[in-house]
């Protein structure tokens, strides 16, 4: 899994996602991630189209980092997913939590 900031400014930064996001990957960027959230002060958006696979790790990875950037009264979603990864949000019951509303 890789992760990496793709731009920041004063309303937001986005993040991309590639690769699987399973047990490995979860673990892989969970220490970045986590920091990253825990840091913030502005809304961050998670560019998907990159991930191939979510699992419960995964599942795990965003809801843990949604409740970090709610703690510092941020917003965080995710954009893009490829439709196996937006057929597994939505069986999880995530999407009105985890993806873009418009």
């Amino acid at each position: 899994m890789e992760m990496k900031i793709v731009s920041e400014n004063e309303v937001n930064l986005v993040l991309a996602f590639k690769g699987t996001l399973d047990t490995n990957g979860a673990d892989s960027v969970a220490h970045w991630f986590y920091g990253l959230l825990n840091d913030i002060r502005k809304d961050v958006v998670i560019d998907f189209s990159g991930v191939t696979y979510l699992s419960s790790a995964g599942i795990r990875l965003l809801i843990s980092g949604l409740k970090l950037a709610s703690r510092n009264s941020c917003k965080m979603y995710l954009t893009d997913p490829l439709p196996d990864v937006l057929k597994i949000i939505k069986m999880a019951g995530l999407e009105q939590l985890l993806l873009f509303q418009n």
